[in-house]
């Protein structure tokens, strides 16, 4: 069934989870805020860089930058590495998955070569949500 409505291709996706910061506090969610057995971390530029080279080596075309929503990724910084990835690798793509921002944000990201961006849609039920989040996200 798979075949008949997809076709032969595999599509292999090299995911970068580059930060374990979260600024929001989502009940249901490993990275949250107040979550003090969580391992935090954030990769360096070189290390993310790194990541693509050795994917590249192997066959990735499509390299997925994932994180919590760490405010130390400003617009500025997640462009010039989208930007320094796609001067490296032109024939990839890039999808970032770094939460919520404002629409300018999401133009600006496209402008400096992103190709996608994942936005999870948990619930559009309001009283689900309400379950799911804190009071300053509901």
């Amino acid at each position: 069934m798979c075949r008949q409505h997809y076709g032969p291709k595999i599509y292999f996706r090299g995911l970068i989870e580059f930060s374990s910061y979260c600024r929001n506090n989502c009940y249901y969610c490993g990275l949250r805020r107040d979550n003090t057995r969580a391992s935090r971390y954030r990769l360096s530029d070189d290390a993310i860089l790194a990541c693509c080279q050795e994917g590249y080596q192997i066959g990735f075309r499509t390299f997925v930058l994932q994180s919590g929503e760490d405010p130390y990724y400003t617009d500025a910084r997640l462009c010039s590495l989208v930007s320094d990835i796609k001067k490296r690798y032109p024939d990839c793509a890039v999808t970032l998955s770094v939460g919520e921002r404002p629409y300018d944000s999401y133009q600006r990201l496209l402008e400096a070569g992103a190709d996608r961006y994942l936005l999870r849609h948990e619930t559009a039920d309001a009283a689900h949500y309400q379950q799911l989040h804190p009071p300053e996200l509901s």
